[in-house]
């Protein structure tokens, strides 16, 4: 009887094993088939292919890169998404997600002479170093370019631009006139708020944190909400729904915290202050960037910068002042009066398509990457020590 098991229990094995080679060989012939179909595809097309060399990135992300990728700036470009397992280099740039770069992959061995290699990253340069550790000890030599927020990249990748806040708010909105403002303003019932989850995972999230606690118990802690798991755990889903039902609560309020993870980081000036913000007709309190790298960038008079106060107390009073008086806070708003740009240079993944097709970038590797991105960097982006009001 024990004999009779274990034949029986050997046989089963071998028949299972036979299925499961067959089953592999199968899938394997099957990937090796759709791999040849798409290289063949990708190669009779006659533009230039970009890839991005992760798993598919979260939306608002992925919305951000693909910004003006379909229009008649880029047109000749073909984007593919995804840890593809097929020859790399049928594609003419490669995108690399800053925590997802691999040395060790075989892409990085596998490449042609004028492929172009780019490091991409929407984080901060303090996060990058201190929350995720990336030294670039070995990163010289290996990209070709960088795209990221910051205006001295080769490749510029903002989380925000004038010309595109206008033009979405134009969607919105059937002009950008007086009356029109005068309506948003009216219709605006509440007071101040904060949307955060990240809480203290960085020195600058802990900073953040104490303002918003000790505006919390001020003058002004009547008429904060906070949202997120930073608040009383009302969030919103990572995807198109809850971005939309975010943005709607927000623009029933008159000012948003736009409070970085980040301290005084070189042009880090996120969706806090375009998207949460200017977009959806609310006056950013910012902090984190320098008050200089904003003015740079955002319309006159168009926020309230927290160091500009010696104290939260002062900060608290000047915002109850513009809470009180809707001609002071309408004047926030000046600049949707203001001419627009007809026509905005392309960004991020658009950018990088017209740089490769107008042939403005040979391939040439960045020699010393830890200095362009930590040693360029404001001193106080990568100390621990925040000056708090």
């Amino acid at each position: 009887m024990v004999a009779f098991v274990r034949t029986t229990r050997s046989k089963l094995f071998m028949i299972t094993l036979w299925f499961s080679t067959v089953f592999y060989v199968y899938y394997l012939y099957n990937v090796e088939l759709e791999s040849t179909a798409v290289i063949a595809r990708l190669q009779s097309e006659n533009k230039t292919k970009i890839l991005i060399y992760s798993e598919i990135l979260p939306y608002i992300v992925r919305r951000r890169l693909k910004a003006g990728f379909n229009s008649k700036q880029c047109s000749n470009c073909i984007l593919v998404e995804g840890k593809v397992t097929y020859d790399t280099r049928v594609f003419d740039a490669i995108v690399f997600m800053f925590n997802r770069v691999d040395l060790s992959d075989p892409i990085f061995q596998r490449r042609r002479e004028d492929q172009l290699y780019v490091w991409y990253s929407p984080e901060s340069t303090s996060n990058v170093r201190n929350f995720h550790q990336i030294s670039m000890e070995k990163y010289d030599n290996v990209f070709n370019l960088t795209m990221t927020y910051r205006r001295d990249s080769d490749v510029f990748n903002p989380y925000g631009t004038l010309p595109s806040i206008k033009s979405l708010l134009l969607e919105q909105h059937a002009s950008l006139s007086s009356d029109t403002l005068d309506k948003v303003v009216s219709d605006k019932k509440n007071g101040i708020i904060w949307v955060a989850s990240n809480c203290g995972l960085t020195s600058g999230a802990k900073m953040r944190m104490k303002i918003v606690e000790d505006l919390k118990r001020s003058q002004v802690g009547w008429m904060l909400d906070v949202y997120g798991l930073c608040g009383d755990g009302k969030t919103f889903t990572q995807d198109r729904s809850g971005y939309n039902n975010m943005n709607e609560l927000i623009k029933s309020y008159k000012f948003y915290l736009a409070f970085e993870n980040s301290y005084h980081c070189r042009d880090y000036i996120t969706e806090k202050f375009w998207e949460n913000s200017l977009l959806n007709a609310v006056v950013p309190v910012v902090w984190g960037p320098t008050r200089e790298d904003v003015m740079t960038v955002a319309p006159p008079h168009s926020f309230i910068h927290v160091e500009d106060f010696e104290n939260i107390s002062d900060l608290a009073d000047y915002l109850l002042y513009l809470d009180r008086n809707d001609t002071a806070y309408r004047e926030y708003f000046n600049w949707w009066l203001g001419p627009t740009e007809a026509i905005e240079e392309p960004v991020a993944l658009c950018k990088l398509c017209s740089m490769y097709e107008s042939k403005k970038r040979q391939p040439s590797s960045i020699k010393n990457f830890k200095h362009w991105h930590y040693e360029l960097e404001y001193k106080d982006c990568l100390s621990h020590k925040i000056n708090l009001l």
